[in-house]
């Protein structure tokens, strides 16, 4: 027999405590801030919004992990099978799942876990209905994170012999595109990169008090979608 004892300390706290202090000074000192200023501080709003969202489902992964690990230390097993070879393939599998969930990024692959890990777990309609914006959140996310410059391109069809313009194509995509096209489809922001060449509306109040709200919303339907027994566990672990 074995006790396992877990140390774990968050790191969401901080992030909400930086959005928190990002947010007074947004509200209280908005007329002495700079365009620059405000744009950069909803960047870090929405960055640490995703983060916050990816830690609070590692943390409820990782719960639902222990619920069953404490689950299993108070089986008792009959005797004629082989202990050491229940035990190897528990082990085994739990090592797996730790490891999964340690490692697993992208908001439908967390879900994917979630599924594996409880049978016949059902996505409720108040997440449907909030999937598109996590996603897009995501996204948002993954270009922020690196720094990725917006960038588009055109090319114009001008055919011999009088060369008048007759077919522009627009390449623009990626979480930049997908981003926009959310924002401009629920009415967020009403300009597009290609016709104004820049970046502001990306980073309005707007934006960013809404992809805050909705990660909000998605984390308190994530918990009310669990099984009893597991989200009262899970509670005691992670505070939404």
């Amino acid at each position: 027999m074995k006790k396992i004892t877990y140390y774990k300390c968050e790191t969401t706290d901080l992030l909400k405590a930086a959005i928190d202090l990002f947010l007074k000074i947004r509200n209280e000192k908005h007329k002495s801030l700079s365009e620059d200023e405000i744009m950069g501080i909803n960047y870090s709003i929405i960055l640490n919004t995703a983060c916050i969202i990816e830690g609070k489902l590692e943390i409820i992964l990782s719960s639902i992990v222990y619920f069953y690990e404490k689950v299993y230390m108070s089986v008792k097993f009959d005797k004629k099978y082989d202990s050491s070879l229940i035990n190897g393939f528990y082990n085994n599998t739990i090592a797996d799942l730790k490891n999964r969930v340690s490692k697993t990024t992208g908001i439908n692959n967390y879900i994917g876990l979630i599924e594996l890990l409880i049978s016949d777990y059902k996505i409720s309609p108040e997440m449907k209905e909030l999937n598109e914006s996590i996603n897009v959140l995501f996204e948002f996310r993954n270009v922020l994170a690196h720094g990725r410059m917006i960038k588009a391109e055109t090319e114009t069809n001008m055919p011999y012999p009088d060369y008048v313009e007759k077919e522009i194509m627009e390449y623009f995509k990626g979480g930049y595109k997908k981003t926009e096209d959310y924002l401009f489809k629920n009415k967020l922001i009403d300009s597009k990169f290609l016709d104004i060449e820049k970046n502001d509306f990306y980073f309005s109040n707007i934006v960013a008090d809404h992809f805050l709200k909705q990660s909000q919303k998605y984390l308190v339907v994530l918990m009310k979608s669990l099984p009893n027994d597991i989200r009262n566990f899970v509670n005691k672990d992670c505070k939404i």
